[in-house]
Formats: C-alpha cells, structure tokens, sequence
C-alpha cells in the first residue's frame, strides 16, 4: 500500500514537471537565444491567433527604448486596462490625497420650539465610497444615516416643515455611458457613478434555489427596500456546479426590472446584486424614514438638479483619500469607483472629463491621436487605444509616481487582486503589477515588471476577437506571453 502510494506521488510530480514543459520551459527552448521580439513574433504565429487581434508593447521606463512589439500601432478594445489611463491621470491631475465630501445643508429658519421652516439638503460630489466597505474603516451607509441624523438634532431640529433633498447635480447625470451596452444595465457591475452613491448603488436579492434544475427559482427578500421597484423574476435553477448566469435588465430612473437566466441549485439564499435606479433619491428616503424613525416629523423626500444659494451647512462628510480609491479600482476592477475618479476631474459632462484626459496626455508629449475614450471603467466597446499609448503613458506616469510601491496601485501577479492567480509557479510572481481587462472575446493586460534582467518596464498585451471558447484559454496564451516578457525583457 504504501509503495503504491509512493508510485502516485511521484507520478504527480513527473505530470507537474511535463505541465511546466509545456507552458514554460519548451517554447523558450524552441526559440534558442534569440530576442525577445523573435521569441514574441514566433508566439504570435500560434494558430491560436490566426482568427483574432493580438497587439503587444514593452518598454523601457528607463530610456523609453521600444523592446519589443506586435501590431503595437494598432487600436484594440482595451477593457478595462483603460481604467489605468483614469486613475492614474486622476492621481496626477487631483493629487493622491484629493477627498470626494458629502455635504449636509439646510435653508430658512429654525424656531424656537425646534421647526426647521425650510428643507434639509444632501448634496454629493460622487464619492464612491460612501456607504462602501470595500475600504477598511470606512463607514457603513446606516453609519453614515445615523451621523447625518444625529447632526440634525445637533442643529436643534424637532421637526421639519420641508423635505428631504438630494442634489442629484447636471453635470454628473445621466450617470452612465451612452455606449454602454444594453444587457449591462440593471446589474451591478453597471450601475453608473452618480452625484451621490451609497452603498454602492446596489441592492440585493435573496433567492431559495433549493429546486429541481429548470425549475422556477423564487424570491425570499430583497435588501435594502427601495420604493416602487417592481421586479419580473424568470430566474430558474441549473445543476449545482453550474455559475451565477442570471442578469437583472433595467435603465436608471426606471423602477421595473426583468431578470432572466440561471442560479446554481443549492441549499439556504443565493444572491444576486442589482443597480438601484436612482442612488440619490434612495439616500433620502433612507434618510426621511430615519428621521420618522426618530420622531422628527417631515413632509417628504425628493431630488433637485440646482444646489440653492444661502444654505446653512450643518455637517461634511469626507471620503478616504484618492490613493486609497485608486488601489481598490484597480484591485478590483471596480466600474462605480473608476467612472467616479473620471468625474471628479470636474467636468461639465462626459465628453469635457475626457478631453481633460487627453489634454493631460498631451501636456505628457504623447500622441492621442488615434485614441477614444468613452468612460471610465472600461465597460463601452467603443474605447480604443494603442498598445503602444498605453505602454508609453505608463511609462510617462512612472516619473510622477516616484518611489510609490507598484503594489499599492496596482494588482501583483500571483498575489492579489485580479491576477492573484496568475503565474503562480512563474519567477515573475511578485515582480509584475498587471491591471487586467476582460469582455466577451477580448483580453488584455497592462502594467510594470521589474524584469529578470533588473530592469524596470511597461507593456500593453491585448487580445481581440479571440475564437476560444472559455476565458481560461484565452488566460493560458496570455499567461505565456506576459511570463515570456518577464523573463526576455
């Protein structure tokens, strides 16, 4: 018995030994000594390219010397790499200690006996982490509820002969991208960056999928409540190793959503997490049923588009600092956070954030032309950008960053973020700090590595039009490339 377990350990090593001839050792061997572009240009001749676009930079931060390229002029859709050009534009342009506030205002009179003759006022400047708790002490939404209330009182206000007011700000709504595509909105990786966000701008919703696959799966709760939301649920369960395929459809201000598609059958509440259709609004209310909750009597809630002269401000709230935003960003891909780091460039719209950007690129002495930037985030299939721009800007921004560790910017290859599981068994673990970028067909990364070699670099690998079937193909070719470019830069 034990001889025969002996037998299966080490034929578990001699597989993990051909596994790491395959994928590492054997297409470096095929290509001799040769160059990292011979190396690059032989991979690129895989028939697994045949159908697809496959652009590829590395740069020198050092000397800006070009080190290797495929169809590095060529435009890809970048995913959301592109959020690399928001956050990292952001930090230079506001400041790594820049703070998005949250204000608590109110107008007229208040009486002696404690009446407010006027209205309370929140007014947003798109801090993203308001009620989030993504950031480590970051205070939770009824945190923030509570300390608004408690100001209130403070303020010796007894009640309210008035409403509750968001100031859902012009220059920040619509919230989301006009090249956004349909099937994305109502979830909540769509939900758009608003004048006030909180919690994310998500709900959840609670199902029991503890039914025979194709059945009807069916809604326990939904958390937290939000007025008039209608929801047509066709949410059926599939065998139970299956993935979370159900998607919410729904546009901003609307309030009826059509949910379709697949849970996993599975014991106890499966969740899914949906957009809510109007973040400002919700916060009042949330802060109207407080107050009620309170005692403190008030008409109603509601939102404005025009921050009022004269108000009294009774409380401001400040977020984390910029740094601390564009780590979880990039960390975690996250699209609320990105489109409102574009925003809070200050812009009167969308199209005057992004020319910002490309006036900032300029202002670096790279070419923007041709490059087209439709969000933050990177969820429009209508940004295009260069290999080559997004090698050369990074490169650019290394002389702004200093002595700023890659990590806290930046995801790092085998160890966190959206390449924790990348390269694990590579020596460029550790040494490689990749935002990563998918969509259907389309993969791509960016980034810096400190070389084998000891040298610092950039480069952009993008996959287009790619014929695999799974992501994880797609991630196994790139895994070679990006390994391959650790090890020859």
């Amino acid at each position: 018995m034990l001889t025969h377990k002996i037998h299966i350990i080490i034929k578990n090593i001699q597989m993990r030994f051909y596994l790491f001839l395959l994928f590492y050792a054997l297409p470096y061997l095929a290509f001799g000594q040769g160059t990292l572009q011979d190396i690059l240009t032989e991979m690129a001749k895989s028939p697994f390219y045949l159908h697809a676009n496959l652009g590829i930079a590395v740069q020198d931060v050092t000397d800006r010397k070009v080190i290797a390229d495929i169809n590095k002029d060529k435009l890809f859709i970048p995913a959301s790499t592109i959020k690399l050009i928001t956050t990292l534009s952001a930090r230079h342009l506001l400041g790594e200690n820049y703070r998005f506030t949250t204000g608590l205002y109110y107008d007229g009179t208040i009486t002696d006996e404690g009446t407010l003759q006027g209205n309370i006022y929140i007014i947003g400047n798109g801090d993203p982490t308001l009620g989030s708790s993504r950031i480590s002490g970051n205070p939770t939404m009824e945190m923030i509820l509570n300390i608004f209330a408690e100001r209130i009182t403070q303020a010796g206000i007894r009640c309210i002969e008035g409403e509750v007011i968001a100031i859902a700000k012009e220059n920040m709504e619509p919230p989301i991208g006009d090249s956004w595509q349909w099937n994305d909105l109502g979830n909540y990786y769509a939900t758009g960056a608003w004048s006030i966000n909180v919690n994310e701008n998500l709900y959840n919703i609670y199902y029991n999928h503890d039914m025979e696959p194709g059945e009807k799966a069916q809604i326990s709760y939904i958390e937290p409540y939000i007025p008039r939301l209608m929801i047509e649920s066709h949410v059926t369960t599939d065998s139970a190793h299956t993935a979370d395929n159900a998607y919410i459809f729904g546009a901003p201000f609307t309030y009826d959503r059509f949910i379709k598609g697949t849970i996993p059958q599975g014991k106890g509440l499966f969740k899914i997490k949906g957009s809510i259709p109007n973040p400002p609004l919700f916060f009042a209310y949330r802060l109207y049923a407080l107050l009620h909750h309170m005692g403190i009597s008030v008409d109603n809630y509601n939102t404005e588009s025009t921050k009022k002269d004269g108000l009294t401000c009774i409380f401001e709230h400040s977020s984390p600092p910029l740094k601390d935003i564009i780590k979880i960003t990039n960390d975690q891909s996250n699209n609320l956070y990105a489109e409102a780091t574009l925003k809070a460039l200050g812009g009167k719209d969308i199209t005057e954030n992004v020319q910002i950007m490309h006036d900032n690129l300029q202002s670096m002495g790279l070419d923007t032309y041709p490059f087209n930037m439709e969000d933050g985030s990177g969820l429009s299939p209508r940004n295009l950008i260069s290999p080559d721009l997004m090698a050369s800007f990074l490169a650019k921004q290394s002389q702004y960053l200093g002595d700023v560790d890659f990590k806290n910017i930046l995801p790092t290859v085998g160890e966190s973020g959206t390449v924790k599981n990348m390269l694990g068994n590579s020596p460029a673990k550790g040494r490689m700090w990749i935002k990563s970028g998918s969509m259907e067909k389309i993969l791509c990364y960016a980034g810096y590595a400190r070389a084998a070699s000891g040298r610092l670099i950039t480069f952009a690998v993008f996959l287009n039009n790619s014929q695999a079937k799974t992501f994880k193909e797609n991630k196994t070719e790139l895994e070679k490339i990006i390994d391959t470019i650790y090890r020859f830069s």
